[in-house]
């Protein structure tokens, strides 16, 4: 039986004077996030490395608030310790690529410092709407980026996708040969804003217009991974909530698929080509991606197995970090070059484990080299490099997360609380998404493919976890703000 409220709190009587002013918090938050989308958006790679730090000093020097910069502090100081500790157990462990990965793995420092207050209800609305300017605009730059392309090479082809980028990169339709990855990073960012824009209390036509042009926009820019991995976390976030009402969808949300896959295969023939392919090679086990998880789990834990259990050490093996110092990453295989104020540095494990089948999947020619096919990508990289014991502890980490989130979610719908209850399946989904697309690439050590996202399910996250008492009196009070 669901309950009910049968007495009204009179709101004028106890809403604090906190709920209706601008407090200074919320500002700052607000802030931050709009600090973050400039950063990440921003044409410029040194600016997105560096952006969690930036807006640590932003918020310090504007706002004089201590908590975040010392909750940062505080979290590197353990991981210099632990790198330390590293640096001591083992012979040829390469310090610097450890520090390197307190640069690429910025995001999750900076979620992880973050305060968990909640921000007022004005402030919430002012993200959300910011939000809808961003994926407006955004997504008119990435139609105009396509059909530039469109109109600049004759035709439609297969990857014309990869022009979509957004003010990452603005003049994308110039770029010849490896067009890199600011497409994926496009779809990451429009993706998750668009699935908060999709619980929005006030939808208007105009919001439905835009989230439409957001979907629109990244089916054209074709990163299907992406999209299939957000299409995984949400079912199966429906399932974690309430399975009854995920099979209730289910039987409308497969024809919708198979329709969706008629259509892209009458469209797309040569994609669909490409995957078969991919399948292919995955199913005999010559996929490069294979090949480079059997180099790394089972060569490297045969010749070494210390390594199973304690991990090859931060930027040791094949995250961003160990690309990176590798300088084959950035510079590419002939022309080594690394990132300022760290060294070229290859750890015998990247040597002996990682680097021939990175070279044999760079240099072959053979076909596309998507993220399908990508030698590395977080799971691998975070499970070799902490190795098996840490890696137990952070599924458990996740686990029980998400454990909770259903409980509040169960919470909130003893109190019909519909608002809460999207907000809840939408981080959840949120989670399983950046979990699955952890297959395809190093994208956990992206910080423009991650950071807006985290500061948004952070921001999210603080207001269902409030005090039930807090989130009723927050929609009596809705009328008056």
């Amino acid at each position: 039986m669901e309950a009910t409220i049968t007495n009204p709190i009179n709101v004028r009587n106890v809403v604090p004077i906190s709920l209706l002013q601008q407090d200074t918090f919320s500002i700052m938050t607000y802030q931050m996030y709009v600090f973050s989308l400039i950063l990440t958006w921003f044409p410029s790679k040194i600016l997105s490395y560096g952006s969690p730090y930036i807006l640590m000093i932003f918020v310090f020097v504007v706002y004089n608030n201590y908590e975040l910069l010392f909750n940062y502090i505080k979290t590197t100081i353990i991981i210099i310790l632990f790198l330390g500790v590293n640096y001591i157990i083992r012979e040829k462990y390469i310090f610097s690529n450890g520090v390197l990965t307190i640069v690429t793995y910025g995001p999750f420092i900076l979620l992880w410092a973050m305060s968990n207050k909640s921000i007022s209800k004005v402030y919430i609305r002012k993200i959300i709407r910011v939000t809808y300017f961003f994926v407006f605009f955004q997504s008119s730059i990435g139609i105009v980026q396509f059909a530039i392309a469109y109109i600049k090479f004759g035709g439609y082809s297969v990857d014309m996708g990869d022009f979509i980028q957004g003010s990452i990169v603005p003049l994308s339709f110039n770029l010849e040969g490896d067009r890199g990855i600011g497409n994926a990073y496009f779809v990451i960012n429009i993706l998750i804003m668009t699935l908060f824009l999709l619980v929005d209390e006030k939808k208007d036509r105009k919001s439905y217009l835009i989230i439409t042009l957001g979907c629109i926009t990244v089916i054209l820019a074709g990163v299907h991974h992406a999209l299939i991995s957000l299409f995984l976390g949400l079912f199966l976030a429906l399932c974690i909530a309430e399975f009854t009402k995920a099979l209730k969808y289910s039987f409308a949300i497969i024809p919708a698929i198979l329709a969706a896959g008629t259509i892209f295969y009458l469209l797309n023939p040569n994609n669909v080509y490409l995957y078969s392919h991919y399948f292919n090679l995955y199913a005999t086990g010559e996929s490069f991606k294979t090949l480079a998880m059997k180099k790394a789990i089972i060569d490297l834990y045969q010749d070494h197995p210390d390594i199973s259990v304690l991990g090859t050490g931060l930027g040791q093996f094949s995250s961003r970090a160990g690309l990176i110092a590798s300088g084959t990453y950035l510079g590419g295989l002939d022309e080594n070059r690394s990132i300022p104020f760290f060294p070229i540095s290859q750890s015998e494990y990247f040597k002996n484990y990682a680097f021939d089948i990175y070279y044999s999947m760079k240099m072959d020619k053979s076909t596309v080299h998507g993220a399908a096919s990508r030698t590395f990508f977080s799971l691998m990289s975070i499970y070799v490099e902490l190795g098996i014991a840490v890696s137990i502890i952070i599924v458990f980490y996740i686990i029980q997360k998400i454990r909770s989130l259903k409980t509040r979610y169960l919470l909130f719908n003893n109190y019909n609380l519909n608002y809460e209850k999207n907000i809840v399946i939408i981080i959840i989904a949120t989670i399983l998404f950046f979990i699955f697309i952890s297959f395809f690439e190093n994208y956990l050590e992206m910080s423009q493919a991650t950071l807006t996202c985290f500061i948004l399910i952070k921001i999210f996250y603080n207001k269902i976890s409030q005090p039930i008492n807090k989130t009723i009196i927050e929609k009596q009070t809705a009328k008056y703000l």
